[in-house]
Order: structure tokens, then sequence, then C-alpha cells
């Protein structure tokens, strides 16, 4: 992303409005171009899945039909009605956890604290998830981050140690004895490894023993993505738990 600082797609605003974080609705269309060109420009196409399945997946929960994704969220930051930065993440009540598949900010608005506020602001909304009567209580937020050792240069392995560092900062671990594969997100693209972080909360703090880490990994593998606990994926991350 070193060559699009400084870059503002068509319509955006100056920088200097002031800056708050909301839900997105799916049919704001001056803003969902912006959250694309984020979503796009942040991640690249082996970690990403289509946008139109995040968009899919919103409009569902609108319209709460049967195959809706009730506890979806798709959040911007928003400097009047430009988007600084936007996240995507899910909750799942079975295991009381939070997953984030995407958060970025957009390169013009880095540095400036707004990666923290979303992310402390997602944290603040998985909470909530777990507090709707009857559910129980939220025991933290799961999420992929890439392996440092398996960076291109050293310079990718510094960013990605950087970015470990800035959830670190705000409240998360790295998950220890796990070592997490996951499977090609279309036909064409290459799996891919992550190392697992967990951002445990107050209320309810999960130990990482066996059965906790188990529990991430069928937050991670079996809801997000969807995978039976024979899938091969599956039954190699658990396979890969070393206490």
């Amino acid at each position: 992303m070193a060559g699009i600082q400084g870059f503002f797609p068509p319509g955006f605003v100056k920088p200097s409005d002031e800056i708050f974080i909301r839900e997105l609705g799916s049919q704001e269309q001056d803003l969902i171009p912006q959250v694309r060109w984020i979503y796009e420009q942040s991640f690249i196409e082996a970690e990403r899945d289509p946008f139109e399945n995040l968009l899919a997946a919103i409009q569902a929960r609108e319209r709460a039909s049967a195959e809706a994704c009730e506890y979806c969220h798709l959040q911007v930051v928003l400097a009047g009605r430009q988007v600084a930065g936007m996240t995507f993440f899910n909750y799942y009540p079975q295991t009381h956890m939070g997953f984030i598949p995407y958060l970025a900010v957009h390169p013009d608005f880095r540095n400036q604290g707004l990666g923290a506020r979303l992310y402390q602001r997602l944290v603040e909304a998985v909470t909530a998830e777990g507090r709707v009567p009857g559910r129980g209580p939220a025991v933290g937020v799961a999420f992929e981050v890439e392996v440092p050792e398996l960076g291109s240069d050293p310079a990718d392995q510094a960013l990605r140690r950087r970015r470990i560092g800035f959830y670190q900062r705000n409240g998360a671990m790295v998950v220890p004895h796990l070592a997490l594969i996951a499977p090609p997100l279309a036909s064409g693209l290459p799996e891919m490894p992550y190392e697992i972080m967990f951002h445990p909360l107050e209320a309810a703090r999960l130990p990482l023993d066996r059965a906790g880490i188990e529990a991430i990994v069928e937050t991670v593998l079996g809801f997000s993505y969807g995978l039976s606990p024979d899938n091969s994926y599956y039954l190699r991350t658990l396979a890969s738990i070393d206490l």
C-alpha cells in the first residue's frame, strides 16, 4: 500500500471533519464504494472474501431473512461522509465469542489512533452481544494475524510484528500452542497459515487450556469458515495444539 498514500477516491471530503463510529447500512450508496476501496486495498486477494458476501450478510440481517447472519456487524469510522476505517465482525453465541475477519484504516488516517478506537468499539459491541438476556456473557474476541516469520522479507516480517504489537497494546494476546492453516477462500487461491489472537473479556475470562483453545478453534474454523469437525483443516489445527 506504499503507493496509495495521499489518494482519495472520488467524493471524499477533507479529513478534518468530526470523526465518529457507527454501524453501516447496506443502502448507504455514497459510503459502500469507500468501504470496498479500503477493504480491497488493505487485504490481499488470498485473505478476503468477495466484498459482495459481506454486503449480502448485512442485507440478510436487515431483512431478518431465514439465512441471516443475526450477529454480523459492519462498522465504519466516519469523518463527515468520508470513510476513514472499517471492520466486519461476527458474534457466535454458541461459543460466546466474537470473531474479526477484517479491520482496516484508510492510509491517510493511520497513526492517529483511529484503529485503536475502532477496535475498542468492536470489543464493546461483542461485550454487549453477551449481555442479551439468556445468552450468557461474552468470553472474548478471536482473530487471525499473519505469521511474522513467514513474511516475504525483513520489512514484511517487521510489519507483521507491528500489527501484533498493536493488538497486544489494546488487550489481545497470541494464543500459544496453536498453529492454524485456513482453507483457500476460493478456487485457485492458496491456503493461509495464521497465528490466532484472542482478546479476553473481564466478565468471563476463558482459560487457555485445551478446552479453551478448542473453543477458539471452533469459533474460527467451525463457525466463521463453516468447517465441520472432521474437516482436514479443522483436524490439522486441533492436532497442532501442544500444551
